[in-house]
């Protein structure tokens, strides 16, 4: 009888400390999975928050390039209006005539001293 209550002893001691390892298995599992659906959530969150700010900067983004190729189309019409302003005023204006080259005045800077001596036609008058 001694022997069957120290065999019964040792089996419920090893129950026991059976059911205290696997207590503290699966309160180290779930312990580990607690912390990995923290992570996990977190990231979620992270990725989430980065995922707004992404598509409110291309938003952002998509704006400022449409209003600046706005702004670029509008200039450039206006240049060309303006091109095509000019060229109609200088073509309905008054007729004169435009040269093809510029050629020197031959009476700019004309000395007729220098040309007929100091006096016009054997005179002494100056010019």
């Amino acid at each position: 009888m001694a022997a069957d209550n120290a065999a019964c002893c040792c089996e419920t001691q090893r129950a026991i400390e059976r059911g205290f390892a696997d207590t503290n298995y699966n309160l180290a599992t779930q312990s580990c999975d607690t912390r990995r659906a923290i992570a996990d959530s977190t990231r979620d969150i992270i990725d989430s928050n980065n995922a707004g700010v992404r598509s409110i900067l291309d938003f952002l983004t998509q704006d400022k390039i449409a209003s600046l190729q706005a702004e670029n189309q509008t200039l450039k019409f206006a240049a060309s209006q303006q091109a095509q302003n000019s060229y109609l005023v200088s073509q309905l204006r008054e007729p004169c005539p435009i040269p093809a080259y510029f050629v020197p005045n031959p009476n700019c800077c004309y000395d007729a001293r220098v040309v007929y001596g100091n006096s016009c036609c054997g005179s002494n008058y100056n010019f």
